[in-house]
């Protein structure tokens, strides 16, 4: 068995003997550690070196983060107050808008009274002027200028009780918005030096204050504008006149006209009856001299200015009296009228009596034109014109022939021959060549 072994200890125990029959090595630390050195693996001083410096640059990385988010905290945080500052004072700039645009309808309004207390006023002195040019007694004077002040007295509180509803909202309004400002400024408090600090706000509020100070000026022009175009309206409309001679008519005192017109229908009858005026004629005189009234009347209720207002009143007192001097003129033409007629129809008869008496058709009365020879003639007779006639002085004194005419409804006559040393006399006689069947 002993020899059985032989080969496993040959093949575990050859180095064993092996080494026992080499000489034995001693151990040393020194040479241990600089092998030790010469077996490091460097990849793991990079992995760990990496990995610390990582650390680090993350470390890095979350504080300027942080720092940043801070800072954006506090930005936000100005941004609001910046926001609140700017609500407040867009707040105050509207309120202040809204207060700048009441005054100026409240002025408005004012302006709109006086210029309606004005037209009052203009009215009451219209009327008085009117009232100054009728020749009135002193007590009806008074008593119509004491109602013309009433009534202008009572339309003035009326139109003050209209207007003082909205005067008096509109100022509560503003004393409202004001209260709301002066809260406002008050909640501003110390942050008025932030605004003024603030590049926007100021800028801003510059721009604005700019605006509101174009606008006043335009607003102001226009309305400097708008009071010379009403004044150049008013006087063209209204003049003033300078001529000396229209002044000095304006000035008379025109004596006022009656207050019954003169009646002319009489007057019209007889002239109508006479065939010296048509029906159409007198008619179209009546329906003129109304319409005329009826235009002026109207003008006088206009409420003009200046010398239009009397050159109205004086026109329709002018024309009044001429239409009454007419209706006098022609009374008085038609009483003389009727006079002379009264005298031609004696005269008429006279002749006819003398003419029949002796047995002639007419006599001359005024020969002094041989042209036109004023004759008398038997009514009898209808003479239309160029029928002839024979003049004697007696029986058998022939002094000439004429040819009767008819020149705007007078007859007339011209000689035609006139005998040798003749001349023609009134009351010469007169015979008229008629044809058979006419005498």
């Amino acid at each position: 068995m002993r020899h059985d072994l032989q080969p496993l200890k040959d093949l575990f125990l050859k180095s064993v003997e092996k080494s026992d029959q080499d000489q034995l090595d001693l151990y040393s630390l020194e040479d241990e550690f600089r092998k030790t050195g010469q077996n490091r693996d460097l990849r793991l001083y990079i992995l760990v070196f990496s990995f610390l410096f990582g650390l680090l640059l993350i470390a890095l990385i979350s504080r300027v983060l942080i720092s940043e988010e801070e800072r954006g905290v506090t930005i936000e945080i100005n941004a609001f107050e910046d926001l609140r500052l700017k609500e407040i004072i867009g707040t105050m700039n509207s309120r202040e808008g809204q207060v700048k645009a009441l005054r100026e309808e409240l002025a408005d309004l004012k302006l709109e009274q006086e210029h309606q207390l004005q037209q009052l006023q203009q009215e009451q002195n219209r009327q008085l002027q009117q009232l100054g040019l009728r020749p009135l007694e002193e007590e009806a004077l008074q008593r119509q200028q004491q109602e013309i002040a009433q009534n202008s007295a009572e339309a003035t509180s009326a139109l003050e009780d209209a207007f003082l509803p909205r005067r008096r909202a509109i100022e509560a309004q503003i004393t409202d918005l004001e209260a709301k400002i002066n809260a406002n400024q008050a909640d501003l408090g110390g942050q008025s030096a932030a605004m003024i600090q603030n590049p926007e706000l100021r800028l801003a509020e510059i721009k604005l204050d700019q605006q509101r100070k174009s606008y006043e000026s335009k607003i102001a022009k226009l309305r400097t504008k708008h009071q010379q175009q009403l004044e150049e309206l008013t006087l063209r409309y209204n003049p003033l006149f300078e001529a000396p001679s229209l002044r000095e008519l304006l000035q008379q005192k025109i004596r006022a006209p009656s207050a019954q017109p003169v009646a002319t229908s009489e007057s019209d009858a007889y002239l109508q009856q006479q065939e010296i005026i048509s029906p159409q004629l007198i008619s179209t005189k009546n329906r003129l001299g109304e319409q005329q009234q009826q235009l002026l009347q109207r003008l006088t209720e206009i409420p003009f200015l200046n010398d239009s207002l009397r050159t109205t009143f004086q026109l329709e007192t002018i024309s009044t009296n001429l239409a009454q001097s007419q209706a006098q003129l022609q009374q008085i033409l038609t009483s003389q009228l009727r006079q002379q007629q009264i005298t031609i129809d004696r005269v008429d008869h006279l002749l006819a009596h003398l003419s029949r008496e002796h047995g002639y058709h007419g006599y001359i009365t005024d020969p002094r034109d041989p042209d036109q020879i004023g004759i008398y003639l038997d009514r009898a007779y209808h003479i239309t014109g160029g029928e002839r006639g024979l003049i004697f002085r007696s029986d058998d004194h022939y002094l000439a022939s004429v040819e009767f005419y008819r020149r705007d409804g007078l007859l007339s006559a011209r000689t035609t021959a006139v005998a040798k040393g003749e001349v023609l006399q009134p009351f010469d006689k007169i015979v008229l060549l008629l044809e058979k069947g006419e005498q």
